[in-house]
């Protein structure tokens, strides 16, 4: 498809109930709430306590949330299809068109976009806009639930409805509407413009718009079987390649490679705007080979030094867990960080 303008309303979603399950928790407003619940025939506090939780987390402004819990799949999901479609969620209902414009690119950076998501099949330079109101209603919505949260800390049906009624009339206020688009708008352009310049966001906004990742995808493809991730964070500490992933991935890469020491590793290596951008895959004698990719700026490549002939890497979790694995650096790509 040639890149161009994707709006909210020209996309076609394919019904594959993928972000359905895929998804641990889904962010609930009031006005969430109070309407599934009714559709349900439960009271607020009866559906809350049966299908949501708060977050053990604060969000960016100190606050909790309020979460539907999805692990395992959306408990309405039923034969791929949305069984509460008319009241479900705000956020479900505008995903994956979180934002009033923004690239294709920026979104999988921020992670709002799954790969099996038939929006991948538009160039990742293309411009994805959200429904405008829509945006509007869902923020003004998460306002009024954050200012209930900030008060009372907890879901109570009694003083949660007062706060419920005013949304409804905030979602008719045109003053508040008018400034909560101005934000909108602003953030919109911000996070654009993180994703162009700042130097941890351009290495993968690059990596999807100069082609890289759909490179990465196509060597998954024809690698059978593989294990597949991306490493957050990567580099040398003594001499040994440190590599940190996320928890899932880790089990899965321990369970591949724990047991086994000694196989062919191999780097592939493209360059787009001054960027280096590496594919590696593990290949052991026995077992399921294991690949994986990351971006670097070209001064960060010296820190990446090996001695030619095999690579020590230390695969470490985010909660602390680690195992090491040895392999034979069939291209010497990492010894060639020190030319």
């Amino acid at each position: 498809m040639a890149s161009g303008v994707l709006t909210y309303d020209d996309f076609r979603c394919s019904l594959c109930g993928t972000c359905c399950r895929k998804q641990k928790v889904v962010l609930l407003t009031l006005y969430d709430i109070f309407r599934i619940s009714e559709r349900l025939g439960m009271r607020p506090g009866e559906f809350f306590k049966k299908y949501c939780t708060i977050s053990a987390k604060f969000n960016s402004d100190g606050l909790k949330r309020f979460y539907l819990k999805a692990d395992g799949g959306c408990p309405f999901l039923k034969d791929n299809m949305c069984s509460i479609q008319d009241v479900k969620p705000v956020v479900c209902a505008r995903n994956p068109f979180y934002y009033m414009e923004a690239s294709l690119a920026a979104c999988k950076v921020f992670g709002i976009i799954e790969d099996e998501c038939r929006i991948n099949e538009y160039p990742y330079d293309t411009m994805v806009k959200g429904d405008n109101e829509s945006l509007i209603d869902m923020d003004i919505l998460v306002m009024a639930t954050d200012e209930y949260i900030a008060k009372y800390g907890r879901f109570d049906e009694k003083t949660a409805r007062p706060y419920y009624e005013k949304a409804l009339e905030d979602l008719k206020d045109t003053g508040l509407r008018a400034l909560t688009y101005t934000a909108l708008v602003g953030q919109s352009v911000r996070r654009e413009e993180q994703c162009r310049t700042d130097p941890y966001y351009k290495g993968a906004t690059n990596m999807y718009i100069g082609g890289f990742y759909n490179d990465f995808k196509k060597a998954v493809k024809i690698s059978n079987g593989t294990y597949a991730f991306e490493p957050s964070a990567l580099g040398m500490i003594d001499s040994v390649m440190a590599l940190v992933l996320f928890e899932k991935d880790y089990r899965e890469i321990k369970k591949a490679l724990g047991q086994q020491s000694g196989a062919t590793i191999h780097a592939r290596g493209s360059v787009f705007e001054g960027r280096e951008y590496v594919i590696v895959s593990v290949e052991p004698a026995n077992g399921k080979k294991v690949i994986f990719y990351y971006h670097i700026e070209p001064d960060e490549k010296a820190s990446l030094r090996h001695e030619p002939g095999e690579i020590l890497i230390d695969f470490k979790s985010e909660k602390g867990g680690s195992f090491f694995f040895k392999g034979k650096d069939a291209d010497q790509w990492l010894s060639q960080a020190t030319k």
